[in-house]
């Protein structure tokens, strides 16, 4: 999916659209490749939200659901780059294609009544920020976030890179600012500030939360900045 993702940010952050032209076959390859391999308009191989608390087989949100929603987030891209590449033919391809995956995975995967995609953040982050809910739930799954956040977790995030790189990002776009706040400077045994307060650790690990033993059975990277994907916001979000 990074061959699709990569090309668009470069433009969309420096505004030449030189390698997009260039990478747009391979990103069109890729597309067309993980659209052969849907079953009933849901991807279902992938890495499912890695590192999450208890490790990468999250029932809560499976495989199938990450990989369902960057399909998305890859088709929604390649609508865009052929628009604005001038392929008027792909465009709608792309922009049919887009509508009929989003109706296929609400279907499989969302609760009208709950205004949920199940017991994860990450599903309901994901969802919210590839902007496949459906219009008029954006605060409803919103609230879903937070209940889990307070009632099911004692007020921590638990998710893994893909939850944790949005979550701050939507909750704050949706009226929530004061949950982000909370979430960012939050102590104790499951926070960021546990990490260097109790471990003395001076980067971000690739396990979060930190409630774990630490010592020689700890085998996970100590250094891994896949866990800071959040910081981007810190300059979209707080600096705009």
């Amino acid at each position: 999916t990074a061959m699709v993702q990569i090309p668009w940010y470069l433009y969309l952050y420096y505004g030449d659209s030189i390698l997009l032209e260039d990478f747009y076959p391979d990103m069109k390859f890729w597309v067309e490749y993980v659209e052969g391999i849907k079953e009933e308009g849901i991807i279902p191989h992938g890495l499912g939200d890695w590192c999450p608390p208890g490790g990468n087989v999250n029932i809560d949100c499976p495989v199938s659901f990450s990989s369902s929603a960057f399909h998305i987030l890859d088709v929604s891209i390649m609508e865009q780059a052929a628009g604005l590449l001038g392929k008027p033919a792909e465009h709608f391809a792309y922009g049919l294609m887009l509508r009929q995956l989003k109706t296929d995975f609400n279907h499989h995967f969302f609760d009208p009544e709950s205004g949920s995609y199940g017991a994860s953040q990450t599903a309901n982050v994901m969802a919210l920020d590839m902007d496949i809910v459906p219009e008029g739930y954006e605060r409803k799954v919103c609230m879903a976030i937070i209940k889990n956040i307070r009632e099911e977790y004692n007020g921590f995030l638990n998710t893994g890179i893909f939850g944790l790189a949005r979550v701050f990002k939507v909750l704050a776009e949706n009226g929530y600012e004061d949950e982000v706040y909370r979430l960012l400077t939050k102590t104790g045994e499951n926070s960021f500030a546990c990490m260097w307060d109790q471990f003395d650790a001076t980067t971000l690990w690739e396990v979060l939360p930190t409630n774990i033993e630490f010592g020689s059975s700890y085998s996970s990277s100590m250094n891994h900045p896949m866990q800071a994907g959040f910081e981007s916001w810190f300059y979209s979000g707080i600096a705009g």
